[in-house]
């Protein structure tokens, strides 16, 4: 692999127009964007536990610490929710730029097209989960990759990071570990420092995987029934994204999954040629491939944000392969099929781009921010409020600071890590009917208090709780995330008098 500095073009105007242009997108993005309770669940376990809680959690959750490291001391300084787009976009906007100022070995058309797919321009960075921290470390990993002897410690932190990003980082973060031992001794690089780093390096890993062993019961949580069709759902979202009810009109074609599918195996299968000069790499990418496979097909069915990650490690190939000037023939002709296969794919993706950002910007992603809104508009927040399903209004929780909800599940107030395995199973253990009618009488009737769920009651309610407040979810990616606020009668008649608004505090 190549041992030179990475190459950083300088007054190249093109470039930094289009890293605007990028970026206030983003911004725009995450401005309009409603975050859904995958994306509120770290920003309030970041807030309320240690780090020790965290790796404690991990087998339980198996998700690994990183994201919630980065958000820790923002959430815990008690920022607003809102900070963690902030930092998300400059994440997503970091990997953005090294990709064009620093990548010298992808083409500029090819940049153009990687930069505003869907899975760049929206999912990993308008979305705010870990998966931004795959993108952007296996970057900086490349960026700095040129370098890696000469700046261990930078290279060492980086890939430490990489293994606790998420479970799809561990067997990428594990070969290039093993690849810097492999070339340490045999370019003669061995010194204190870097085995040092090496040494740190394979704990991290040995740690990440004892870690990432699960709880049984979080074993099963989602794992697919039917390999044969979860294996054509991930070939056909690995580098174009699928809407799971609304989708674009010009993209409802027939056979059209099943071309994105081969075009995907074409890119795939033409990359190895590109690849194979360089067998390390080589290795890496069928690794990888199947690595990711294997956790998507049988492990875990996943969505877009999950399959996409086969996107992020083929620019990683591209710019771990060098320049792209190929003399012999094969190459040459496996380069051409893949750039024009990969392009048109990436176009296409461009549809879904557009297609969300005016979806968001329409519709709300999620009822949570909405609901918080009117629970603070009406001064009621320090009202009892009893909640159901937690894993649900996590949503609304998440914009209160220092707030506690009771929640049927757990029949106590509290705040919990609700993405916790064990915590699930006591939600699906607990019929509905029973939830509701145990949040009903959490509190004493002659005080007022406020019952938020993620359905809605019968009308005319037999024990007089009136809705007064919905906060629909309508996005194009579903109908989750709906919210529905009642009163109690003594909470409802407050309400309308505006007499003694704080009395439920």
């Amino acid at each position: 692999m190549d041992m030179k500095r990475p190459y950083i073009p300088k007054n190249n105007a093109v470039l930094f127009i289009i890293f605007a242009i990028y970026s206030l997108l983003v911004l725009f993005g995450i401005s309009h964007h409603e975050p859904w309770r995958d994306e509120a669940h770290p920003w309030r376990w970041a807030r309320e536990a240690s780090i020790p809680e965290m790796v404690a959690n991990v087998p339980n959750e198996g998700v690994p610490i990183t994201w919630f490291v980065i958000l820790s001391p923002f959430a815990k300084a008690g920022l607003p929710f809102e900070t963690m787009g902030i930092i998300h976009a400059g994440i997503a906007i970091f990997a953005i730029w090294l990709l064009l100022f620093v990548n010298k070995n992808i083409p500029l058309p090819v940049k153009i097209l990687l930069i505003f797919s869907y899975l760049l321009a929206y999912e990993y960075a308008v979305v705010q989960r870990n998966y931004v921290l795959t993108w952007a470390l296996l970057l900086s990993v490349a960026a700095i990759y040129p370098r890696r002897f000469d700046k261990p410690v930078l290279y060492g932190m980086l890939i430490v990071l990489l293994y606790q990003a998420n479970i799809f980082s561990l067997v990428p973060a594990g070969f290039l570990t093993v690849l810097y031992g492999f070339e340490m001794y045999r370019y003669g690089k061995f010194n204190v420092a870097r085995f040092t780093v090496l040494t740190l390096m394979v704990a991290q890993g040995v740690f990440t995987a004892a870690l990432l062993t699960p709880n049984p019961e979080l074993v099963n949580w989602a794992k697919p029934q039917d390999i044969s069709s979860q294996f054509t759902k991930v070939l056909r979202q690995s580098i174009v994204p699928s809407l799971p009810i609304d989708k674009p009109d010009i993209i409802q074609l027939p056979y059209f999954s099943q071309i994105i599918r081969i075009g995907t195996v074409i890119c795939l299968a033409t990359l190895i040629p590109i690849l194979i000069h360089n067998i390390p790499l080589t290795l890496m990418a069928l690794v990888t491939w199947g690595y990711f496979y294997y956790i998507n097909v049988y492990v875990y069915s996943g969505y877009n944000r999950h399959h996409g990650l086969t996107l992020i490690s083929i620019i990683f190939f591209l710019w771990m392969t060098g320049k792209h000037q190929h003399r012999d023939l094969i190459r040459r002709i496996s380069w051409n099929i893949f750039l024009f296969v990969f392009s048109c794919l990436l176009g296409i993706s461009w549809i879904y781009t557009g297609f969300s950002y005016v979806n968001d910007y329409r519709y709300p992603f999620s009822g949570g921010k909405d609901m918080a809104a009117f629970i603070k508009r009406n001064r009621i927040e320090n009202w009892d409020i009893a909640a159901y399903h937690a894993y649900m209004t996590i949503d609304v929780l998440v914009y209160f600071n220092d707030r506690q909800f009771w929640y049927p599940e757990y029949q106590r107030a509290g705040s919990f890590n609700v993405i916790d395995a064990r915590h699930k199973r006591i939600n699906d253990a607990l019929p509905p009917d029973v939830a509701v009618s145990l949040a009903k009488n959490a509190f004493p009737k002659s005080r007022p208090f406020l019952l938020l769920l993620d359905f809605p009651l019968p009308e005319n309610d037999p024990e007089g709780f009136t809705l007064i407040h919905h906060s629909p979810a309508v996005y194009f990616w579903g109908k989750n995330d709906n919210f529905w606020l009642y009163a109690n009668p003594a909470g409802l008649k407050l309400l309308r008098t505006g007499e003694n608004i704080n009395a439920g505090s």
